[in-house]
């Protein structure tokens, strides 16, 4: 059976920082997907209706169809995209961003605390 080590005050401190700015990050990821999304979203509307109108204006077979019916199901997707609130968009973005960067300076900060008492203690 392996041995129990408890943990200091310092390493549980540590891996609870670690745990929140994983967390952060990927919400700070996710809010910049969404912003990149938007920012796209007018091109990616213009390339979908075009080949669309490609597929129509040939002939059309099952696997014409088929493609219709995908880029029917991406132009709703980006049309819900389209109508979001861009200022609630990039505020999210931003404030996700700027707590992200907040954690990580804290985490870097103990990290530097712990390895400044390791040093005191030896």
């Amino acid at each position: 059976m392996k041995e129990y080590k408890p943990k200091s005050r310092d390493e549980i401190i540590l891996s609870a920082l670690e745990r929140e700015y994983e967390r952060l990050k990927k919400i700070a990821d996710q809010a910049k997907k969404q912003e990149d999304e938007y920012m796209n979203v007018h091109t990616r509307l213009f390339e979908i209706r075009k080949e669309g109108s490609e597929i129509v204006s040939g002939k059309v077979n099952k696997a014409g169809l088929a493609r219709l019916a995908e880029l029917a199901k991406i132009e709703k997707k980006c049309l819900a995209i389209r109508k979001l609130n861009i200022l609630k968009v990039l505020d999210k973005s931003f404030a996700a961003e700027w707590e992200c960067k907040d954690c990580l300076s804290v985490l870097n900060d103990h990290r530097v605390m712990m390895g400044m008492r390791k040093a005191i203690k030896k």
